[in-house]
C-alpha cells in the first residue's frame, strides 16, 4: 500500500495533466497553456490537496536555467545595445506600482504588511515577498503572506489574458519583426563570404598587413606567372598581378578590393584545387581548443581554417579562437590532412543529442549560492538577489563561457525545451495547490478593499508599461512582448508569448528585465 505521505505526487501528477489539458482548451484562438495547471491548482488547494513547496521552488529554477541558457549567447548583444532602455523599463514598473501600492494604502487605511502583499501578489514577484521574511514579524509575515496568495492568481491572470490581447488585437507581422532582429544581428555580425581577385596594388603589402587593415583573411594565392595554388600565409607578400582568394564581411571585401585595385577574376582556378569542408565540434576534448593548438597538434601546415558558425552566426577565426561544442568550422585544404582533424573535432551530429545533467545541476547550485550572497545596502542594511535570480544569471555567463575545465555547459534544444517545460509545470502546480489552501472564504469576503487595490496596482503599471515600450521606446514587437513578460515576472505570459515565433528574442528581452 502506498505511503499516506507521499499523497503529493498523486497531487502533482493530477493537477499537471488537467491543467495541461485545460491549457490546450481553444476558444476563439485564446488558451491558457501551461498556466491552466495553476488554475487546476488553486482547485485541488481548496479540495485539501498539498505539495511540498520546495517542490514549486525547484521548478522555478529549472524553469530559469532552461530560459537563461536559451538567451544568454543573444543576452550581452542585447544589452549592450539597448540595456538603458531595458533598464529604464523596468524602473518605471516598478516605481508606478509602489506609488500605487501606497497611494491604495493611504486611501484604504491599509496594513504595511497587507501592502506589501498587495504589490508582491499583484506584480506576481516572488522575490519581493521573500524579501519581507528577516524584516516584518511572524504575524506582518501571514498577513503578506494571505495577500500575496489571494491577488498572485489576479497578477497572472491580468498578465495572461492581456499578452493574448497584445498577440491576437494589437497583431503585428511575426515574421517582419524576426526579420528586423535577424538583420540587426546580422550588420553586428555580418556573414563572410569570399572572392576571387587579380590585385594590383600599389604597393607590396603582406597578408597579415591587409587583415589588420580591413579585416579580411587571403587564404589561398597563385602568384603572377605561376599557375599553382598555395596557402596564403600571415607572412606572404601580395604584389602587382598576384590572383588571392580573400574571405570576409561585404563591407569589408568592397574596401580591401578597392584598396588593392583590384578586379574580379575567375574562382574556377582556386575551386579545382581548393577542397571546402565543413566540421562539426562534437568531441567534448576538443571544446575550448584554439585555433592555433589544433594546427600544431596535427600539423596542418596546408589547411586554411577559414571561419566558424556558431548560433547561426559567423565569426571570423584567429589563432587564438576557441571553439566549443555545436561549432561548424569551415576549413579548406589538404584531404588527409582534414581527416586528421575530423578525428579531433568529433564531426559526428549524433552527438549533439546526448544531454549531460550534470553541468544542470552544477549551474543551478552556483545560482543559488550566488542569490544567496548578502549585497551592502546603506548603513548596515544588505539585500540578496534571491535564488532565482542567481540561477536566471549563473545560466546566462555560463552559456556564454561555454566551458570551464572538463565542464561543457551546452545541452541540446531538445533538452532545453523539456527542462523548461517540466520546471514550469512543477512550478504552477505547486504554486496552484499552495495558493488554494492558504485563500479563507472569511479572509475572501473581508477584503474587498485589498482585491480592489489589487487590480488597481496590476493594470495601471500593466497598461503604462506596454505604452512606454510601443509608443516611447518602439521596441520591436519581439523585444516588446519580451519585455512585457519580464516586468510582470510571469513565467505564463512568457510561455504564451514564445510560441509565436521559434527565434530566442522574447526569451532574451525576459531575461535581460
Amino acid at each position: 500500500m502506498n505511503n499516506p505521505s507521499q499523497l503529493w505526487i498523486l497531487y502533482l501528477c493530477l493537477v499537471i495533466v488537467l491543467g495541461c489539458f485545460i491549457g490546450r482548451v481553444n476558444i476563439k484562438g485564446l488558451t491558457l497553456g501551461n498556466a491552466g495547471i495553476l488554475f487546476v491548482g488553486i482547485a485541488f488547494g481548496k479540495l485539501g490537496a498539498s505539495i511540498p513547496q520546495a517542490i514549486g521552488g525547484f521548478g522555478l529554477l529549472i524553469f530559469l536555467y532552461g530560459i537563461g541558457t536559451d538567451a544568454g549567447p543573444s543576452f550581452l548583444l542585447a544589452l549592450k545595445g539597448r540595456g538603458l532602455q531595458f533598464s529604464c523599463i523596468a524602473f518605471l514598473t516598478t516605481f508606478l506600482a509602489i506609488i500605487t501600492v501606497l497611494i491604495c494604502g493611504l486611501l484604504f487605511d491599509i496594513d504595511p504588511a497587507v501592502m506589501a502583499g498587495i504589490y508582491a501578489g499583484s506584480m506576481v514577484s516572488s522575490p519581493a515577498l521573500a524579501g519581507l521574511l528577516y524584516s516584518v514579524t511572524s504575524y506582518q509575515l501571514v498577513l503578506a503572506t494571505t495577500t500575496y496568495s489571494l491577488l498572485y492568481p489576479l497578477g497572472v491572470l491580468v498578465s495572461i489574458f492581456y499578452t493574448h490581447w497584445i498577440i491576437h488585437f494589437e497583431k503585428e507581422d511575426i515574421q517582419k519583426a524576426e526579420e528586423e532582429l535577424n538583420q540587426k544581428i546580422l550588420f553586428e555580425n555580418p556573414p563572410i563570404h569570399s572572392m576571387a581577385l587579380e590585385v594590383y596594388p600599389e604597393r607590396t603589402i603582406s597578408v597579415s598587413e591587409l587583415y589588420s587593415l580591413f579585416d579580411v583573411r587571403v587564404t589561398h594565392i597563385i602568384p603572377e606567372g605561376r599557375t599553382a595554388v598555395a596557402p596564403a600565409s600571415a607572412l606572404i607578400k601580395i604584389c602587382s598581378g598576384d590572383k588571392i582568394r580573400i574571405l570576409g564581411s561585404d563591407n569589408s571585401l568592397k574596401k580591401a578590393e578597392s584598396f588593392l585595385n583590384a578586379t574580379l577574376t575567375s574562382s574556377i582556378t582556386f575551386e579545382e584545387h581548393v577542397h571546402h569542408y565543413q566540421l562539426i565540434v562534437t568531441q567534448k576534448g576538443a571544446c575550448g581548443s584554439r585555433i592555433m593548438d589544433l594546427a600544431a597538434r596535427c600539423h596542418m601546415d596546408t589547411l586554411m581554417f577559414e571561419h566558424v558558425r556558431r548560433n547561426d552566426v559567423d565569426i571570423p577565426l584567429s589563432p587564438r579562437t576557441r571553439l566549443y561544442m555545436g561549432d561548424v568550422l569551415h576549413i579548406s585544404g589538404d584531404p588527409r590532412q582534414v581527416e586528421m582533424l575530423r578525428g579531433l573535432l568529433g564531426d559526428d551530429p549524433r552527438q549533439l543529442q546526448v544531454t549531460d545533467f550534470m553541468p544542470v545541476m552544477l549551474v543551478i547550485a552556483l545560482g543559488w549560492f550566488l542569490g544567496a550572497i548578502p549585497i551592502p545596502f546603506g548603513v548596515d542594511k544588505t539585500f540578496e538577489l534571491s535564488s532565482s535570480a542567481g540561477v536566471l544569471l549563473a545560466a546566462i555567463f555560463l552559456s556564454n563561457i561555454k566551458k570551464i575545465g572538463f565542464i561543457d555547459f551546452y545541452l541540446p534544444g531538445s533538452s532545453l525545451l523539456f527542462l523548461k517545460e517540466t520546471g514550469l509545470a512543477l512550478f504552477f502546480a505547486t504554486t496552484g495547490v499552495n495558493t488554494g489552501s492558504a485563500l479563507h472564504a472569511e479572509f475572501v469576503l473581508q477584503s474587498g478593499s485589498i482585491l480592489f487595490c489589487g487590480v488597481i496596482v496590476t493594470i495601471i503599471p500593466t497598461l503604462a508599461a506596454w505604452y512606454f515600450i510601443k509608443k516611447v521606446l518602439k521596441f520591436n514587437y519581439l523585444y516588446a512582448l519580451g519585455s512585457f513578460a519580464g516586468i510582470r515576472t510571469t513565467a505564463a505570459s512568457l510561455e504564451i508569448a514564445m510560441r509565436i515565433t521559434k527565434t530566442p528574442y522574447i526569451a532574451t528581452a525576459y531575461s535581460i528585465i
